[in-house]
């Protein structure tokens, strides 16, 4: 006979009905915890659909098949049961057979079945009884079905579906032309009336819709696998990341620093160039042709200066200048043909400077030819700023001159021989060399903010003008499902998850500059113009700061990395890549704190970065200021020139 899988019982109903009939309906397994070892699992009752006659059934007309450890059970002992007489306790209905086999079988399934004595395919017809159904003759049962388990005893009787014939799918299809070709290769297989091909159909137009969409995801899925590792990693920000695991810190260069001298008007008595900050921050330019020395903000000047994309480079601090500090000569003591050697680290100047203080910066510069005294021959490369740690005022007493004698630390001693006197021939040229004093320092980079002037920042009205993007809520799209079981104590649903914000900054590139403290300056003119990775204060930062709109919330700062943030921290990571795109990243509020949505923050930050800043000596001849009427003594808002000092530069 053929088998075949059912999933309804009707069979069982009409052999039921049939009046002769008969079949297994189900087994059970006696399994009584108080009895023997030896006896347990050893009894089975078999029950029909109807009563059994005596001696229908024997011993070789029973089979167990199946087993994995235990196999070949023989069956022992058939006993009949009849209503009134039961063998044993509790009384046996009449359509039960009690079938005593040899031995307990394993956890695997056997099967129960009913066989005559010589042809084992059919089941026993004894002539004159109940035939049996050659489809109920046989059964699956368990020795082990009453032993405790974790697993669920019912089985699920699942008809299988109609299976469906399985899509041919290059799974080389990796992108827009193939997966376009795969969709409609697939239409016209289930679809082979629709021939149209036109790039107007709403079919092809969805088909190349999402041809588009297979092609970004797979991109996507190739870009993940290839940024896990540092040896295939294209992005500099994941290369970043790799670098930092083994605990290596990558900066993204620094911007340009320079010392650069401002001269004043001789009517002057003294001027204070402040630093300044945001918009205000006193700017200078390199050099344009046609504009004055002095640019004053927000005017018609300011704006075509800055159509003409100069170099923009910030003060650092603030300075007080005077005209006597333009250009201070050297005092020889009587003599010629003077240098200053190579190492020196103290000199004298001619006259009298009351306000040059400890601490000022001058540049020793070389102004005229050693050989010829003509300014066009002074070495360039001959300047160096020098840090005074003292400056004694005194005078000859051979001649009466007044003199100033300074001293600079040895960091800053001259690399190379300067010279004061010389002669070339029977000409003997003075003031070889110079001392250049109003000297101030100035790294590149223009700041851009996002504060109003003069008023608070509103949220709703300067929203507008912000250069990062408003923190986005939660999208309740992407919500994790809620597991089936959960603790019902916990009333209170999960929470939306936490939207991914990671703004990138519209201008580039982002300014790194290596901190500088105005109130407490390098002890020397060459520290202010050094930094070392391996001193965390000297390590290049992005020049950014985010303001909170919350009232007296802190600030926003940057940091390298977020390892050492406490939950609560205002900080964040600036992720610069290769085309010099900046992204912040924020915390998670584990390690710093995490936006809160609907967040708009006003941002202020510097451009300028890398190379490009490396311009040349005497480069810087604008200065674009704010002129206030505290910074106008006798000669008002004008008259300053500043003149860039030997360039320090980062990479």
């Amino acid at each position: 006979m053929t088998a075949y899988f059912c999933c309804d019982e009707r069979r069982r109903n009409e052999v039921l009905a049939h009046p002769t009939l008969n079949g297994i309906d189900f087994l059970e397994v006696v399994d009584h915890m108080d009895e023997p070892l030896e006896k347990r699992q050893r009894t089975l009752l078999v029950h029909f659909l109807k009563d059994l006659t005596p001696g229908v059934l024997k011993e070789e007309n029973l089979r167990i098949e199946g087993g994995e450890r235990i196999r070949n059970i023989q069956v022992t002992k058939v006993t009949y049961g009849a209503p009134g007489s039961p063998p044993s306790p509790p009384e046996i209905p009449a359509n039960v057979l009690v079938v005593e086999v040899s031995a307990a079988g394993d956890f695997s399934t056997y099967t129960l079945r009913l066989v005559p004595d010589a042809a084992p395919a059919s089941p026993p017809s004894p002539p004159g009884v109940f035939d049996f159904d050659p489809v109920l003759s046989a059964v699956d049962f368990s020795f082990k079905a009453a032993c405790p388990s974790d697993f669920d005893c019912q089985s699920d009787l699942t008809c299988p579906g109609i299976q469906a014939t399985p899509p041919e799918i290059n799974y080389l299809a990796k992108d827009y032309a193939s997966f376009r070709q795969l969709m409609l290769d697939r239409l016209a297989v289930l679809m082979p009336p629709w021939q149209e091909r036109h790039p107007s159909d709403l079919g092809i137009a969805l088909v190349e819709l999402l041809a588009y969409v297979g092609d970004y995801l797979s991109y996507q899925q190739d870009a993940v696998a290839t940024e896990a590792y540092l040896g295939t990693a294209r992005r500099r920000t994941s290369v970043r990341r790799h670098a930092r695991l083994v605990d290596y810190p990558m900066h993204d260069g620094r911007n340009a620093r320079v010392w650069v001298q401002v001269q004043v008007r001789p009517d002057i008595v003294s001027l204070e160039l402040r630093a300044g900050q945001g918009r205000e921050t006193t700017k200078l330019l390199s050099r344009l042709p046609g504009q004055s020395p002095v640019i004053p903000q927000k005017s018609p000047a300011c704006a075509q200066a800055l159509a003409g994309r100069p170099q923009v480079f910030e003060l650092l601090h603030d300075i007080m200048l005077r005209p006597g500090h333009n250009e201070m000569t050297f005092y020889n003591w009587s003599a010629r043909e003077c240098c200053l050697p190579q190492g020196a680290t103290r000199a004298t100047l001619r006259g009298d400077y009351p306000n040059l203080q400890p601490g000022d910066v001058l540049i020793l510069a070389e102004v005229r030819g050693p050989q010829t005294g003509e300014a066009e021959d002074a070495d360039p490369a001959h300047r160096h700023p020098v840090r005074l740690l003292t400056v004694n005022p005194g005078s000859d007493p051979l001649t009466g001159v007044a003199v100033t004698e300074i001293a600079w630390g040895q960091a800053d001693a001259l690399p190379f021989p300067l010279c004061i006197s010389s002669r070339c021939g029977t000409a003997f040229f003075d003031q070889v060399s110079v001392a250049l004093g109003n000297i101030v320092l100035a790294d590149h980079g223009m700041t851009f903010t996002d504060m109003p002037e003069g008023r608070p920042f509103d949220p709703e009205r300067d929203a507008t003008s912000l250069d990062l993007d408003t923190v986005p809520s939660p999208n309740p799209v992407l919500t994790k499902v809620a597991p089936a079981v959960r603790d019902h104590c916990q009333d209170s649903p999960a929470p939306l998850p936490a939207p991914r914000y990671r703004p990138k900054l519209t201008r580039a590139p982002l300014t790194q500059a290596v901190p500088y403290d105005p109130k407490n300056p390098p002890a020397s003119a060459a520290a202010a113009m050094s930094f070392s990775m391996a001193d965390p204060s000297q390590v290049p930062v992005p020049v950014i700061r985010l303001a909170d709109p919350t009232p007296e919330a802190p600030d926003w700062d940057p940091r390298h990395d977020l390892l050492s943030s406490k939950p609560e921290s205002h900080e964040f990571v600036v992720e610069v890549e290769t085309d010099g795109t900046a992204y912040l990243r924020f915390g998670d509020d584990h390690l710093g704190q995490r936006p809160s949505p609907g967040t708009k923050f006003p941002a202020t930050y510097r451009i300028g970065n890398g190379a490009i800043g490396n311009i040349g000596a005497d480069n810087l001849a604008h200065i674009d200021k704010r002129c206030r009427a505290g910074h106008r003594p006798l000669g008002g808002c004008g008259g300053e020139k500043p003149v860039a000092g030997p360039r320090r530069l980062g990479p």
